[in-house]
């Protein structure tokens, strides 16, 4: 049975490619320059070195495992536990041998949690942070560099006094996204910008950019990538990503352009009901400053905040 289904395949393509050379595959070139490449390039793995994304997939991290939601008078609430927030940073009230600066995974109780990081002067990092405890929870946001190696952008918005420093890979998963083993985000591990590379004087052996050490091999970053996610959303979705920095390379960043890091943690809750217009999203924000002496600031934002869309 697979060695029919094998000739199957095989001769599909070789139809195709008879097709290909008499024929054009469409008549419409105006958005497309090579068609057929994009068409056949569906049917190739996510990667050219040969890896499948499953390659790249770490086992799901226990820490991850926390219980975000507790029992109130009004049933079940999102936290908003100082600790507990901390913790997701990998911080308690101060900071420890390393923390997280990038993430985005979900909790026991599948809250989203998202944390996001960027410099900021030293001057006006108070400001800056209590200025972003006020913001929307649901569109409360850090600048980011993201895209392509070749083609790195980014969006300030409002928020031009902020410096982004950590660059997040974009793309989409190929033939290897059926794979039950995987997860896209293996092959989209977020990484410092390369101006802080070059200055950390840090580099990876690892195909997937798992870890980046300096000259001396001293571990500066790491950067986790689980699953399986569920690309069809018909179940909960346990994949995760996190990028640690160590404390001894944050601070030398610190201290080379003289700015604060300013960290953003955030907890989602979706409770989904029958109509749409019934479901609800609640979230939880807040703020971490970090000096480069080290010192750590807390900057409480809403609390279980249920967000209402303007009408």
């Amino acid at each position: 049975m697979r060695l029919a289904a094998a000739h199957g395949w095989h001769a599909l393509f070789l139809a195709a490619g008879q097709l290909l050379k008499n024929c054009p595959v469409t008549d419409d070139w105006h958005y497309h320059d090579d068609p057929w490449g994009e068409w056949l390039d569906r049917y190739v793995l996510s990667r050219d070195d040969g890896l499948w994304l499953s390659d790249g997939t770490d086992r799901s991290p226990l820490d991850v495992a926390q219980v975000l939601l507790e029992e109130t008078k009004h049933g079940l609430a999102l936290t908003g536990d100082p600790i507990k927030l901390l913790q997701l940073a990998g911080l308690k009230y101060r900071v420890g041998k390393e923390l997280v600066v990038q993430g985005s995974w979900y909790s026991a109780d599948n809250i989203e949690v998202h944390i996001s990081s960027a410099l900021v002067p030293h001057t006006k990092a108070q400001r800056l942070a209590r200025k972003l405890v006020r913001e929307e929870p649901m569109t409360v946001w850090i600048p980011k560099y993201y895209g392509s190696e070749e083609d790195a952008g980014y969006s300030r918005g409002d928020k031009r006094e902020y410096t982004p420093w950590i660059f997040c890979p974009t793309g989409e998963p190929k033939l290897d996204e059926h794979d039950p083993f995987r997860t896209p985000w293996a092959n989209l591990r977020p990484r410092l910008a390369r101006d802080y590379i070059s200055a950390l004087s840090i580099t990876t052996d690892d195909p997937f950019g798992r870890y980046w050490r300096n000259r001396r091999r001293g571990l500066v970053l790491r950067a986790q990538a689980w699953g399986p996610k569920d690309l069809d959303g018909d179940r909960e979705d346990h994949s995760g990503l996190r990028l640690y920095c160590s404390t001894s390379s944050l601070k030398q960043i610190l201290s080379k352009y003289d700015n604060d890091l300013l960290l953003l943690i955030s907890l989602r809750r979706y409770e989904k009901e029958g109509h749409s217009a019934d479901s609800k999203f609640t979230h939880t924000v807040a703020v971490v400053r970090i000096s480069k002496a080290l010192d750590l600031d807390y900057f409480k934002g809403r609390v279980n905040h249920v967000y209402t869309p303007r009408q």
